[in-house]
């Protein structure tokens, strides 16, 4: 029995979604930066990698006039004393490494060491591939020797040192292209999926190639939505409000503005999966609905009359259409409106009886937070009291007023336990990198909210 219910549960979802309509005005877009320290801080993380493929590396060098392409020239040790990166307005990201090595070149049984410090230094452009994803390329790579000492001559030496110094720009500007790949498989990771509970999923994508400045790197970010694996067509549901950076002295390493229709989109990819909905009984929220034919007999004189035995009466509550969302000052306002259906539960094993169909309006004051890239819900809490509509009745006439003075208190309790529980599912953020976000802040602004941080690395 259990099985079937949960096949309709999938066949009726998958039928709602496809005659769900299609997006009539796209979403808004949220923007992302990066700033150069963060950046620094990605290319950081890929040094070991960078050792890893210096390590014990070989090449060959040949200088005009001399045939050395038999010389074998050989990395020990390397060490990477520096990684800076510049930001290059128009252009891409300029990222210089400095690393110190021992260098051997072997000639037939002659052998000569080196001890080199290179610099190199390579031009990145930043673009955005097929799939919606940030992609690294280099635009250009150059080698330059600082300083060599000689432990041990050969002959020739200061020819194979103009054949080394040919070689090392090959091999350093090919091994440091390794550092992109790494951070490209780390890019290639940003439209994947994520969890939004147990039955949604979203994925962000780049609207636009990103736009490099001075201080930092601009992406414009969008999501889509999935249920069950089918994706959700939503519209923005209000106008786009443009967004900019808070003026300050200190530019952030990570900072991110989502624009109210984001909140909206989310929670309405929460609304399509039921988080909203739920029955309340007498095991809801540890047993506080106590509701019962006796305590509600006032609402209708027909009650009496119908269940002449006391039985428990369960509200079933329904969410079908979007949460409205609004973001102000300080925190953001949800209104949702549920429908509310009273039904009685007979002693004698008869199916559920409905006595009456309600419409309701909740309005509920949220706080958020930020727990590393996850947003969560701080408090949850009613503005105002629930209000009570009636729809229809199976019953002759209903005392509303007593209604709402008999079913509130177990209503808005059970509703606010739900809802704190609902919205308390963590919202992964859009991130470039495995990197931690910490000391992050978020401030609500009218129509969107502004996310700040530093990053370190997780390891």
């Amino acid at each position: 029995m259990l099985r079937k219910m949960i096949t309709l549960f999938y066949v009726l979802y998958y039928f709602a979604l496809e005659l769900h309509p299609s997006t009539a005005t796209p979403p808004c877009v949220g923007l992302l930066r990066y700033s150069q320290e963060a950046l620094g801080i990605v290319f950081e993380t890929q040094k070991s990698l960078l050792q890893d493929a210096l390590s014990n590396s070989e090449t060959s060098a040949s200088v005009s006039g001399i045939k050395v392409d038999a010389e074998k020239i050989q990395i020990h040790s390397p060490v990477i004393t520096d990684i800076s990166v510049h930001l290059v307005p128009g252009q891409g990201i300029q990222i210089s490494i400095v690393t110190d090595f021992l260098l051997s070149l072997t000639r037939g049984n002659k052998v000569s060491e080196l001890e080199v410090l290179a610099d190199v230094t390579s031009m990145l452009q930043i673009a955005q591939d097929s799939s919606g994803n940030p992609k690294l390329g280099i635009d250009s790579c150059d080698t330059s020797i600082k300083q060599s000492e000689v432990l041990q001559k050969a002959e020739n030496l200061e020819l194979l040192k103009e054949a080394v110094t040919i070689a090392l720009n090959q091999k350093l500007c090919l091994v440091s292209s390794s550092i992109m790949l790494g951070i490209n498989v780390q890019l290639g990771q940003f439209t994947g999926l994520m969890n939004l509970g147990t039955h949604v999923q979203l994925s962000y994508f780049l609207t636009n190639p990103p736009a490099v400045t001075s201080q930092y790197i601009e992406f414009g970010v969008n999501v889509e939505y999935y249920l069950l694996g089918r994706r959700l067509d939503i519209s923005a549901h209000s106008e786009c409000v443009p967004l900019s950076a808070q003026s300050s002295n200190a530019t952030p390493m990570y900072s991110l503005l989502l624009p109210q229709d984001t909140f909206h989109a989310v929670f309405s990819a929460m609304e399509w999966a039921g988080f909203f909905n739920l029955d309340i009984t007498g095991e809801t929220d540890e047993g506080t609905n106590m509701l019962t034919v006796e305590t509600i007999k006032s609402v209708s004189p027909e009650i009496a009359f119908m269940y002449p035995e006391t039985c428990p009466v369960t509200m079933k509550v329904g969410v079908s259409t979007a949460p409205r969302i609004i973001l102000h000052k300080g925190m953001m306002v949800m209104y949702l409106q549920p429908s509310l259906e009273l039904m009685v539960m007979p002693p004698d094993e008869r199916p559920a009886e409905s006595l009456m169909m309600l419409s309701t309006d909740v309005q509920m004051k949220v706080h958020i937070k930020i727990d590393d890239h996850v947003l969560k819900t701080e408090s949850v809490s009613l503005m105002r009291n629930v209000t009570l509509s009636l729809e229809s009745t199976a019953l002759g006439s209903v005392n509303l007023d007593t209604l709402q003075k008999v079913i509130l208190p177990f209503l808005e309790r059970s509703l606010l336990f739900h809802y704190k529980g609902a919205l308390r599912v963590g919202w992964t953020l859009p991130r470039i990198s495995p990197l931690k976000l910490v000391d992050p802040k978020i401030d609500v602004y009218e129509g969107y909210a502004a996310i700040y941080g530093n990053l370190q690395s997780r390891e």
